[in-house]
C-alpha cells in the first residue's frame, strides 16, 4: 500500500510539475506575443512618424524652392521697373537737351532713344525668357525628385 500510494503521490507531483511547466510556458507565450505586438505596435508609429518627418521635409523644401522663386521674380521685375525708369529719365533728358535743336537734330535724336529702347526692351524680354526656362527647369527637377522619391518609397 505505502508503494502504491509513494507512486500516486509521485504521478500527482509529476502532474503538478507539468501542468506548472504549461502554466509557465502558456504565460511566456503570452509575454512573447505581448512584446511582438508592442514591437510592431512600435515599429508602425515609428514608420508613421518618419513618413510625417519626410512629408514635412519635402513641404519645406517645396516651400523653400517656391519662396526663392518668388524672391529672384521680385528682384527680376524691380530690375525691370528700374531699367524701364532710367529709360524714361534718358528719353526725357534727351528731349529736353534736343527741344532747343534744328528739327533734323531733334529727328535723329528721337530714332536713336526708340532704338536704345527697343534694344533694351529686346533684352529684357530676352532676360525675362531666359528666367521663366530656369523657373520651369527647377519646377521640372523638383517634380522629377518627387516622382523618384515616391517611386522610392513604393518600391
Amino acid at each position: 500500500q505505502e508503494e502504491e500510494e509513494e507512486a500516486r503521490r509521485r504521478v500527482a507531483e509529476d502532474e503538478a510539475r507539468r501542468r506548472r511547466a504549461e502554466e509557465e510556458e502558456a504565460k511566456w507565450k503570452a509575454e512573447m506575443e505581448e512584446v511582438k505586438r508592442r514591437a510592431e505596435e512600435e515599429r508602425k508609429v515609428k514608420l508613421q512618424q518618419e513618413e510625417e518627418e519626410e512629408a514635412r521635409r519635402k513641404a519645406a523644401d517645396d516651400e523653400a524652392r517656391r519662396r526663392r522663386a518668388e524672391e529672384e521674380e521680385a528682384k527680376w521685375k524691380a530690375e525691370m521697373e528700374d531699367a524701364r525708369q532710367r529709360a524714361e529719365e534718358e528719353l526725357k533728358l534727351k528731349a529736353q537737351e534736343e527741344e532747343a535743336k534744328r528739327q533734323a537734330e531733334e529727328d535723329e535724336a528721337r530714332r536713336n532713344a526708340q532704338e536704345e529702347a527697343e534694344a533694351r526692351q529686346r533684352r529684357a524680354e530676352e532676360e525675362e525668357a531666359k528666367w521663366k526656362a530656369e523657373m520651369e527647369e527647377v519646377k521640372r527637377r523638383a517634380e522629377e525628385e518627387r516622382k523618384l522619391k515616391l517611386q522610392q518609397e513604393e518600391e
